[in-house]
């Protein structure tokens, strides 16, 4: 990735992004299963018992919490919690494509698991932002 070596930026390590990501993931699953306790009924009649149409909704669910907290503050509440935030490969906010591209690259399948093998992650790489230190 070509970030721009006249900025200073403090890069988020890999620790703190994957307890970002483990805060995230557990703040989902609770969201997720209140949700469908609250609103039972509804979600019954709309998602019905269909194994794929439970999936598609948690998935639709996931991209939307990281997009739009992403989109609105550049941070979802996981990053929020280690301190850290999205950025561009100059050191701002990302754009709306940006994240666009940043979130749908989330379903690239092992993506998760790409940076294990690579300083930076497929959504990362690809959508050309990166998570700082606040």
């Amino acid at each position: 990735m070509n970030f721009n070596n006249d900025i200073s930026i403090d890069y988020a390590s890999k620790l703190s992004r994957f307890l970002g990501f483990m805060l995230d993931n557990f703040i989902l699953i609770i969201l997720y299963i209140s949700s469908t306790l609250l609103y039972g009924d509804w979600y019954q009649e709309i998602v019905g018992n269909s194994f794929l149409a439970n999936f598609g909704f948690f998935l639709l669910g996931y991209f939307l919490y990281h997009f739009l907290f992403e989109l609105a503050f550049s941070w979802t509440p996981g990053k929020f919690l280690t301190l850290t935030r999205v950025i561009n490969e100059y050191g701002y906010k990302p754009s709306f494509k940006a994240l666009l591209i940043r979130n749908a690259c989330r379903f690239i399948p092992f993506d998760h698991l790409s940076f294990l093998f690579a300083e930076k992650g497929w959504h990362d790489a690809i959508s050309k932002t990166t998570v700082a230190n606040l």
